[in-house]
Order: C-alpha cells, then structure tokens, then sequence
C-alpha cells in the first residue's frame, strides 16, 4: 500500500481509511468496501495476520469496531454496526 493508502490493483478510486489496522500480510482487495464507512474510531476496523476480504464486502461501521481475525477470509459480507 502507498502512503495514500491506496492499492496499486484497485479498480475503484478510493482509498483505506486513515483509521483501518492492516497487517503487513493483510490483503483488501478494494477499496470500494469502505464506501459506507464512517467510523472515527481508532480501529474502527482491524484486519488480522493473513485476514482477506473480497468484492461484496462492504463495512458500513459506524460507532463500534470491527476485529477480522488472523486468516479470516470475508467475501461479499456487508458488516453493518
């Protein structure tokens, strides 16, 4: 990920959240998945060693926080808190 948090493979043109926890190993496959967020919480949302998500998933995350766990795979959940 670039310092802008963007991803060099993303087809949409957003970005990751100053306030999403990525493991190195981590993988987002869009940026897209954050279009509803709105969380202001430090680690609003946290991805785990080896945690993925895929197309479909969208966080819309809002006064709690999210943990995906180490090797988690999410593909096309919408995770509404």
């Amino acid at each position: 990920m670039s310092e802008e948090r963007k991803l060099s493979w993303d087809w949409y043109p957003g970005t990751i959240p100053k306030n999403v926890v990525v493991d190195d190993t981590a993988y987002i496959e869009t940026t897209f998945s954050f279009q509803f967020y709105r969380s202001r919480l430090p680690g609003g949302v946290q991805y785990g060693r080896g945690a993925s998500t895929y197309l479909g998933t969208m966080f819309d995350v809002g006064r709690k926080t999210r943990d995906i766990g180490e090797y988690a795979l999410v593909h096309g959940a919408r995770i509404h808190l």
